[in-house]
């Protein structure tokens, strides 16, 4: 699968008004890495894996191209961020990002990618949301144009969110990775920073690169990237997870029965419903759970239930038993559900299996009827030497 962006080169001349700042670690003669450059690229970005295109802003693309980059060699970087927007009462599943960048000076590759998803507050980048260091694309590497794969699907919800994509590579010999540009067409225009200001911009923290010095004659450029996932309906995942304070109890004895269960959807779960049902092997003593919590039993099976679990809530149930007749292993299975559709339903039911055992059967290995005939024959061949030995 290829995704197709569009070049614009009549804002090329523009670059004569950006402050192209010299790079103090470089030596005299050295080449020395910009901020920003005039890059020309395919029209095409390949090796994209088949997918829902949540985000596209591949089109409108310029040949202006901006660094974002670790410089492993001087130990300094630069940053770039733009935003997206998830709808409301949808939430994404984002698997994969599509970057448009191109190497300058040197021809690469980078040793490795870092990518980070951040929160938006005041219209700028905030808190990180997720953040993956150290990724290799799995196409584009060579030519700068770079496909990732985050690890795992990362779960957004409603809301606005920056993705900033940095190159890990040294300036010599490997060059720059720059990020090319588009015209926007959003709302917020990209954003930049330089941490220790070697490029002289006075964005050492996210400003609007307008802000930072970048005249380039777009009307609120943006970055050129795509998004690639699966748009879910908002969703609650409900996880239970089953344990017991012992792998092993003697009649008449009590253990734990200990569900911990958790809401790590971005949704609220409306209506949740926890249920263990206790083997006949056991009787109930007591039942324990949190605030907010009703709780009930019938027939040995017990029921947790609560109006509205939170997104990133968690609660903790515990139900004490004594057991009541022996068995070589008793499983117990637990479950939870809501009326509020499921991200995950793999994960709604655990199970832990224990033993129960007499007073007198502790467990512990005992000889098998050959062992015990072996042993008599022993013990017997031992008998007739000693008789010999006292004739």
């Amino acid at each position: 699968m290829s995704l197709r962006r569009f070049r614009h080169a009549s804002f090329v001349a523009a670059l004569a008004a950006f402050p192209f700042a010299p790079f103090a670690a470089a030596g005299e003669g050295d080449p020395q890495p910009v901020v920003s450059a005039s890059v020309e690229g395919d029209s095409t970005i390949s090796g994209v894996p088949e997918g829902e295109v949540l985000w596209d802003q591949l089109e409108n693309c310029t040949f202006l191209a901006t660094s974002s980059q670790d410089f492993t060699d001087f130990g300094v970087e630069t940053e770039c961020a733009d935003d997206f927007v998830v709808p409301p009462g949808v939430s994404w599943a984002l698997r994969h990002i599509v970057v448009d960048g191109t190497y300058f000076i040197f021809a690469g590759p980078a040793d490795s990618v870092n990518v980070v998803v951040y929160e938006s507050s005041m219209g700028l980048p905030s808190s990180p949301v997720a953040t993956y260091d150290g990724l290799t694309p799995v196409a584009g590497l060579g030519d700068g144009d770079f496909v990732l794969e985050l690890p795992a699907a990362l779960l957004l919800g409603p809301g606005r969110y920056w993705i900033s994509v940095q190159a890990v590579m040294p300036f010599f010999f490997q060059g720059q990775w720059l990020w090319h540009v588009r015209h926007g067409d959003t709302e917020l225009e990209r954003v930049f920073r330089n941490p220790d200001d070697f490029f002289h911009t006075g964005c050492t923290d996210f400003d609007y690169a307008s802000d930072c010095g970048f005249i380039v004659g777009l009307e609120k450029p943006d970055h050129c990237f795509a998004l690639l996932g699966e748009e879910i309906e908002e969703c609650a995942d409900l996880e239970i997870i089953k344990t017991a304070s012992k792998s092993r109890v003697p009649i008449g004895e009590r253990l734990t029965f200990i569900l911990e269960v958790s809401n790590r959807g971005l949704a609220d779960a409306v209506d949740v419903d926890v249920e263990d049902a206790i083997p006949d092997e056991f009787d109930i003593v007591s039942v324990h759970k949190p605030a907010g919590w009703t709780s009930s039993e019938l027939f040995g099976e017990v029921k947790f239930e609560k109006d509205l679990m939170l997104a990133g809530e968690s609660a903790v149930f515990e139900i004490e038993v004594r057991a009541l007749r022996a068995r070589q292993s008793v499983t117990n299975v637990a479950t939870v559900e809501s009326d509020t559709p499921e991200c995950d339903p793999e994960n709604n039911e655990d199970e832990v299996t224990v033993r129960i055992h007499s007073l007198s059967d502790p467990g512990i290995p005992t000889l098998s009827t050959l062992g015990l005939a072996l042993l008599a024959l022993l013990m017997a061949a031992a008998l007739l030497r000693v008789g010999r030995g006292a004739l």
